[in-house]
């Protein structure tokens, strides 16, 4: 199972560590009913541009949720996915692969992503 979550909770200003604890719930639900499931949790995509009130940016938020995700990756034994990387140019999404929103990947960028998500489901 691949969770790639958090950027709407971001952009209604909710919390690093709300969203944390989210995901926290969620894995202890996917453990719970389908503890043979394997489990990858990518990180956010860049997103210099998107704001939320009064135009403050939620590129920071981003960062930190990426950083809080790997941590918890680490402490459970959960593969982390780090696509950020590969969609950042100087804090944001690369132009190649934005849809023109800042946020969104566009036909392009999907195809990115998908093609870096195969080395864990082709084996």
């Amino acid at each position: 199972m691949f969770i790639e979550a958090g950027i709407n909770d971001l952009l209604y200003e909710n919390d690093v560590e709300d969203v944390i604890h989210n995901f926290i719930k969620m894995l202890s639900k996917i453990h719970e009913q389908s503890p043979s499931t394997s489990v990858y949790i990518l990180s956010l995509f860049p997103t210099e541009n998107v704001t939320v009130n009064q135009g403050v940016t939620v590129k920071n938020k981003v960062k930190e949720l990426n950083t809080r995700l790997s941590e918890l990756c680490k402490e459970n034994s959960i593969t982390f996915v780090d696509t950020y990387s590969l969609f950042e140019k100087d804090g944001g999404l690369k132009p190649e692969y934005d849809c023109g929103d800042g946020l969104h990947l566009n036909a392009n960028g999907y195809f990115l992503w998908r093609d870096s998500l195969r080395k864990f489901v082709d084996h």
